[in-house]
């Protein structure tokens, strides 16, 4: 059905301000088409305005990365009510023939436009999932209201380092805190899938034929496996600090260090520096010849090296060096070796004994798998393998991996169809509706979520489109 309008205005907001520039009024206004999404993907879209009168110049041009307030008034009486908030990006002016000019504005969500610009490294462990969304936003991206965004009730770990905010929010802390996003102005919107409450009920006559109900096969996956980053665990230690030893350029700490697996990934050492110091200490490994380092004053010879300078030393505790990648010879036990770069140097703690107080670690991948019996046995072996990284932690790995059995072991059920009536119109990405009355399709009784909605606005005629897919699958 094509919903008769009212009205429609946009209120253009340069960046760094809060109140609009200008108003665009209907009759400039040619046509809008808008797609949009939740959860997964940013809107896009396009509004084209008549500009012969060169209306849109100087101080009312519109230039990327403003902000576009949509306001649309039904016919049935409604007010004039929001409908998008969406940003600037591509402008186009078109001279048309003759004397006529208009201007072209390609269209994206604005707040889903500001998590793609910012890029983020950060580290949460054992975090509320909607707490780190809120920590990250509150950091990249100030200009974004937080008001809107819960917590989920899901603890887990998350590692971005130089990866977009938008990236890091829905693709591992959406799915992993089982959250619903969207965005309601310049707000985000990050609320747990268990308490949407449904905006309508939603029946036939609420969509305009044909209505499509489909099972989407493509993303099933009931045995999945995920390949993290790297951990560490403990191979040797001799954590006693009882005493120091001075090390310098010359005066070294030699020691063989008992380790079991083919590398030393990291070796920390209790450090006390010396605030007249300057000196960076050395940490170097060297494989052994006949109980000694293969020549403890080439540096050529070293398995591996790490130099930290001074104001990276702990005072009075363990001092962490990460060693470059090597491998050492099966069954053997390298030699630690442990100096300063200068004459001055810094005190190293002992037991006591001459021997070094430290910890020796190798590393480790993290992997885990997930599986789901029942689907398989309904829709056959579906595996996925996933790689990532930045998943630097055990449980968030599992989670990873939880998370995708619980969204991909059914098939996504999706419902398409053109808006029928006011109600349905007004529906946007990130609602919740009450499926009944529709016949043999077995999606009665259940509560499906607005995952697309296209619209296009053209003079006084709205068409809008919707795609609604069951929630236990999103």
């Amino acid at each position: 059905m094509v919903q008769h309008i009212a009205d429609v205005t946009i209120d253009v907001t340069k960046p760094g301000s809060d109140t609009p520039a200008f108003a665009i009024p209907a009759e400039d206004i040619g046509t809008i088409t808008l797609d949009e999404t939740a959860q997964d993907a940013m809107d896009g879209g396009d509004v084209e305005l008549e500009n012969t009168d060169a209306s849109y110049t100087g101080a009312r041009r519109i230039t990327p990365g403003d902000r576009l307030d949509i306001y649309v008034q039904l016919e049935d009486g409604q007010s004039l009510s929001h409908w998008l908030t969406a940003m600037a990006r591509d402008v186009t002016d078109t001279l048309e023939g003759g004397t006529r000019q208009a201007l072209g504005v390609e269209l994206t969500d604005f707040v889903f436009s500001v998590l793609s610009f910012r890029t983020v490294d950060a580290a949460f462990e054992a975090e509320d999932a909607g707490a780190i969304v809120d920590g990250l936003v509150a950091g990249a991206a100030p200009e974004l209201d937080r008001s809107q965004i819960q917590t989920l009730g899901v603890d887990t770990d998350i590692i971005a380092q130089g990866r977009t905010l938008l990236d890091v929010i829905v693709e591992d802390i959406a799915p992993i805190g089982d959250a619903v996003l969207g965005h309601d102005k310049t707000s985000l919107v990050v609320k747990p899938l268990q308490d949407v409450n449904s905006a309508m009920t939603l029946t036939p006559s609420d969509l305009h034929a044909p209505v499509e109900v489909t099972a989407v096969d493509d993303n099933i996956a009931n045995r999945a496996r995920v390949d993290g980053g790297v951990d560490h665990a403990v191979d040797s230690e001799q954590l006693t600090q009882s005493a120091t030893a001075r090390v310098t350029e010359t005066d070294r700490i030699v020691e063989q260090i008992p380790v079991r697996k083919s590398e030393v990934a990291r070796v920390a050492i209790h450090t006390e520096p010396d605030p007249n110091s300057s000196d960076a200490v050395v940490v170097r490994l060297q494989a052994d010849r006949d109980g000694s380092p293969v020549d403890v004053d080439d540096r050529e010879s070293d398995l591996a090296r790490r130099t930290l300078a001074d104001d990276f030393l702990a005072d009075g505790a363990l001092t962490e060096f990460r060693l470059p990648d090597h491998t050492l010879a099966p069954r053997e036990n390298p030699h630690l070796i442990i100096e300063a770069d200068g004459p001055d140097g810094h005190d190293i703690g002992t037991d006591g004994n001459a021997t070094p107080t430290y910890r020796a670690e190798y590393p480790y991948p993290l992997i885990a798998e997930g599986t789901d019996g029942d689907s398989q046995a309904e829709y056959r072996r579906r595996d996925v393998r996933i790689r990532d990284e930045q998943l630097d932690t055990l449980q968030a790995v599992q989670d990873k991996t939880q998370s995708v059995i619980r969204h991909r072991a059914q098939p996504a059920r999706r419902i398409s169809g053109g808006a029928a009536t006011p109600a349905a119109h007004q529906l946007s990405p990130g609602d919740a509706v009450d499926v009944a009355g529709f016949p043999e399709l077995n999606i009665n009784g259940r509560q499906y979520l607005v995952t697309e909605r296209s619209t296009e606005l053209s003079g006084t005629l709205l068409r809008t489109g919707l795609t609604l897919q069951d929630i236990r699958t999103i």
